[in-house]
C-alpha cells in the first residue's frame, strides 16, 4: 500500500488497500480520517487491516495494531507481509487483556505516535462487549469509555494527520431487519467514513462502501496473501 498524492484533492495523502478497482475509484484511504471496517467473524476484516498496514510499511510508515480480539494469527500476517513486501519492523502490534488497558493503549497511541502514522483497532468493541455486565449504571460509563477513546484518535488524526481505523463485529436487528456494527450509534458517529464487508447470498465476499465517499460495492477474494478482487 503506497502512500501517494492527489493534485485533484489538495494532495492529502493515500493508503493503498490493495483492491485495485477501490484504490482507483477513491485513492485508497485518505489520511488523516476515522475509517469504520465492520463484518462478521472471517468476513476479511482482519486481512484487510493487516493487507493495509503490509503496504504502508514499504514507505516506511509506522503503523499501531491493537489486537482487541486476539485475531492475528503470525502464520497469516507473515504470509500477507510476504506477498507485498512488507517491512514488519514498521508494524506494532499490541494485545490490550482488559477493556481499561486498552484505553490506555489508545490514549498512549494517541499521544505519541508520530503524524502520518496509521492506527488500527481489531475488534475495537470485543473487550467492551465482554466486560458488560448487563446493570445500566455500570454499562453506562463503558460506552463513555469507547467514545472517549474513539473521540481521542480522532482528535489526533485531525492534529496530527494520523489516519485510524476501527475494525467491529456486526449484529442484527430483527424488528428492523437489518444488520449494523456493534456500538453502531458510538462508532458511526465518530466514523468519517464506513465500509462493511459481507458474504452475499452466494457465499462471495463483498466490500461495500457505507457512508462518507460515492458507493460502491467490491466481489473479493481471500487468498494467502491477502485479500483481493474476486
Amino acid at each position: 500500500m503506497k502512500i501517494v498524492s492527489s493534485q485533484a484533492l489538495s494532495n492529502p495523502a493515500y493508503f493503498k488497500t490493495g483492491i485495485k478497482s477501490f484504490d482507483t475509484a477513491y485513492g485508497g484511504l485518505r489520511s488523516g480520517l476515522v475509517y469504520l471496517v465492520s463484518g462478521e467473524e472471517k468476513s476479511g476484516r482482519t486481512s484487510l487491516a493487516l493487507q493495509i498496514a503490509c503496504i504502508a510499511s514499504r514507505d516506511s510508515v509506522r503503523t499501531y495494531f491493537l489486537d482487541c480480539g486476539g485475531h492475528i494469527h503470525y502464520l497469516r500476517l507473515s504470509r500477507i507481509a510476504a506477498h507485498w513486501g512488507a517491512d514488519l519492523s514498521k508494524i506494532k502490534i499490541t494485545f490490550p487483556r482488559s477493556f481499561k488497558e486498552q484505553e490506555r493503549t489508545i490514549i498512549w497511541v494517541a499521544d505519541t505516535a508520530p503524524a502520518g502514522s496509521l492506527v488500527i483497532a481489531d475488534d475495537f468493541t470485543y473487550l467492551h462487549r465482554v466486560q458488560m455486565v448487563g446493570d445500566v449504571n455500570i454499562d453506562k460509563s463503558l460506552f463513555h469509555s469507547l467514545a472517549f477513546q474513539m473521540a481521542c484518535l480522532k482528535e489526533a488524526c485531525k492534529t496530527r494527520n494520523l489516519t485510524s481505523i476501527f475494525i467491529t463485529d456486526v449484529h442484527d436487528v430483527p424488528p428492523k431487519g437489518i444488520t449494523t456494527p456493534v456500538a453502531s450509534a458510538i462508532t458511526t458517529y465518530f466514523a468519517d467514513v464506513h465500509l462493511r464487508l459481507f458474504s452475499d447470498v452466494s457465499g462471495l465476499k463483498m466490500l461495500k462502501v457505507v457512508q462518507g465517499l460515492p458507493t460502491g460495492e467490491y466481489r473479493l477474494r481471500i487468498h494467502e496473501g491477502g485479500i483481493s478482487e474476486d
